[in-house]
């Protein structure tokens, strides 16, 4: 606050500031409750930082990342709310900030049962039967919350690395490459219907295509491709049957009942639709927001062919 007021910027966003406690303030509360479990139950202090320190290292760190612990269930108490803008705030990301606390703080909790229980065995102390009773309810509860929580957030979440899109390319290239060199069908007109749901950062797009075939041969067969973050929910073609789905890929094949002739034209109806989830990363081309979107959807609409 003292360093806005220097570089002459009065404007106080005293909700923003507020809401760090929030956001800052648990991921550290939660750091704290590892630490201190960690050095209860080693009980030594330079092995218990050494074993602190390697925890930290591998599922903080890009030394985890580095190792292959990159899923969000691995990196513990990690806040991706690194950015607040002008227009939306912290936007989505608030939400999947929130589920992910909730599974990191029932880890926590499950830790410092674990400690109590191993600290009271360690001196022998007399458990009061209630109080341990009371302790298993709530370890039982705690273990409900983290694969309750855990499984929300994994059905939700996409995690890539380069070396895997890497990989994505050779073998998509080696199963495709061979349609790189057969003719495809020219789209010449399109038309398009847009519906923005900013609300809950998806949209849909229903289409009609008017498709002519500027080869010389005839075309028997079409091979459709969408974006692997589009979901084609309908798609109707003039005179062909759909053969197979490749969702991996993004492609779908079409055995057309009678020649598509030289010069021919056939017409295609199209709906896709597409939603992002902020326990993944948004892509700012494709960006739908709750107060203002970014998209290049033409980027995304269906084309036909071998994709370079």
């Amino acid at each position: 606050m003292v360093l806005q007021l220097i570089f002459q910027y009065p404007k106080i966003e005293w909700n923003l500031y507020l809401s760090l406690f929030y956001i800052l303030g648990v991921p550290s509360l939660l750091d704290a409750s590892v630490i201190i479990s960690i050095q209860t139950i080693v009980g030594l202090k330079y092995p218990a930082l050494l074993l602190t320190v390697l925890f930290f290292a591998l599922t903080n760190s890009f030394i985890g990342t580095m190792l292959g612990i990159e899923h969000p269930l691995f990196r513990f108490a990690k806040s991706p709310l690194n950015y607040s803008g002008d227009m939306n705030g912290f936007g989505a990301y608030l939400h999947a900030f929130g589920f992910k606390m909730i599974y990191w703080t029932s880890f926590s909790a499950l830790i410092a049962i674990g400690t109590t229980l191993t600290r009271q065995k360690a001196r022998s102390f007399s458990v009061n039967l209630k109080s341990h009773s009371k302790l298993k309810v709530f370890a039982v509860l705690m273990v409900a919350v983290l694969l309750i929580s855990g499984h929300f957030i994994y059905q939700r979440t996409q995690v890539g690395n380069s070396a895997a899109e890497i990989d994505w390319m050779q073998h998509y290239e080696q199963k495709y490459r061979h349609y790189q060199h057969i003719p495809q069908p020219t789209i010449v007109s399109v038309k398009t219907e847009i519906d923005l749901y900013p609300t809950s950062n998806e949209y849909i797009i229903s289409g009609l295509y008017k498709l002519v075939n500027k080869s010389a041969a005839p075309l028997d067969s079409l091979l459709l491709y969408t974006d692997p973050a589009m979901e084609l929910a309908h798609v109707n073609i003039d005179r062909a049957v759909q053969k197979a789905t490749d969702s991996t890929y993004g492609h779908h094949r079409f055995k057309l009942t009678s020649p598509f002739m030289p010069g021919d034209s056939i017409t295609m109806e199209f709906t896709i639709k597409y939603k992002w989830t902020p326990f993944n990363r948004h892509d700012p081309m494709n960006a739908i927001l709750a107060n203002g979107s970014f998209m290049r959807i033409s980027r995304y609409y269906p084309i036909f062919g071998y994709q370079q």
